[in-house]
């Protein structure tokens, strides 16, 4: 069967299949397709696509920590049977969440929760195919090939910084907490360590934002990304994962190295933002605790008690029912 890529950003490895938006093939490509896949929603990510005829496939852009779609109060309307996007259906193919033929997902608690997120009956516990990279590509010549891309070499231990965005604000300094904080900059510099910063694409197209950041960072022991590197590989060659309630952990969980939750702002996150499906903090989901203040996260990266594999191999065994690289098969 041939595959097309239908997708704006020029991605050299995707160059034989890649199709140039709203051009005359994206066109026939739309109208012929029989199988269509998105990671987002379908007509965002194909907003030509042909509603009649077609296997809907949603692999979502990874596991959920906050809530999703219909199971958030404040997303649930965006996503509702009402006018508005009954309206949007008929003049830009709007696909609404029960639409979709399947939903892949790893884990019995996702599934569950994706059931009601999507209102959509057709989630299969099948592993996601976003996995299977990090499985596959385990050797060390692969992580030394990205740190010489990245000339990362030098550095003693790479902290990666993945937060999420925020719903209701588009430029938050807090977004940038570690980056600006002078104790973690020290802390940085004095032990030779190296954070890679890399922000949600909720932010990467937005001059203010950018404009806020980049403009105030010119430090050695920094490194802030956007879309210029594939996530999975910044994931492979950390050995730290910050993040505050983004599900980038769960794919973490595959590489066994240490997580921290720095939630500094827990409260007004999920009272403005977004709810959680679970605290982190849980015991019995043995991923260790969150922490609010820098001094803590310093603490944090220093214990000993991080490197304990065998707490992640229960959160992995819980979150990751298939790790064998097959996902995609």
């Amino acid at each position: 069967e041939k595959v097309k890529v239908l997708n704006g950003d020029k991605i050299k490895f995707l160059k034989k299949f890649n199709v140039k938006l709203n051009s005359l093939d994206y066109i026939v490509t739309c109208l012929k397709s029989g199988i269509l896949v998105c990671e987002n929603d379908m007509h965002n990510d194909i907003p030509g696509y042909r509603e009649l005829s077609t296997y809907k496939v949603n692999l979502f852009h990874g596991l959920a920590l906050k809530k999703i779609y219909n199971s958030s109060q404040f997303t649930k309307k965006i996503y509702g049977l009402n006018f508005k996007n009954l309206f949007k259906k008929f003049f830009s193919r709007f696909c609404f969440t029960r639409e979709y033929n399947l939903i892949p997902t790893s884990n019995k608690y996702h599934q569950k929760k994706y059931i009601e997120a999507f209102d959509n009956k057709n989630v299969r516990i099948l592993g996601q195919p976003r996995s299977d990279y990090l499985v596959n590509n385990m050797s060390n010549k692969f992580i030394n090939k990205i740190k010489s891309k990245l000339k990362v070499n030098e550095f003693k231990k790479i902290i990666l910084y993945m937060p999420t965005f925020r719903d209701r604000e588009v430029v938050d300094q807090y977004q940038c907490k570690l980056c600006f904080d002078t104790i973690f900059q020290k802390y940085l510099k004095k032990n030779n360590y190296l954070l890679i910063s890399k922000h949600h694409n909720f932010y990467i197209n937005n001059k203010k934002y950018k404009n806020f950041v980049f403009k105030r960072l010119a430090k050695k022991n920094f490194i802030i990304l956007t879309d210029q590197y594939f996530t999975q590989d910044l994931l492979r060659i950390s050995d730290v994962l910050i993040t505050d309630y983004s599900g980038i952990f769960f794919d973490f969980l595959l590489i066994q190295k240490p997580i921290i939750f720095f939630q500094y702002d827990k409260r007004k996150y999920i009272s403005k933002n977004r709810e959680l499906y679970f605290d982190v903090n849980n015991k019995n989901l043995k991923l260790g605790s969150s922490v609010e203040h820098v001094k803590g996260l310093i603490k944090k990266i220093d214990s000993n008690t991080m490197n304990n594999k065998k707490k992640y191999k229960i959160a992995l065994s819980k979150f990751q029912k298939f790790q064998d690289g097959n996902s995609s098969k």
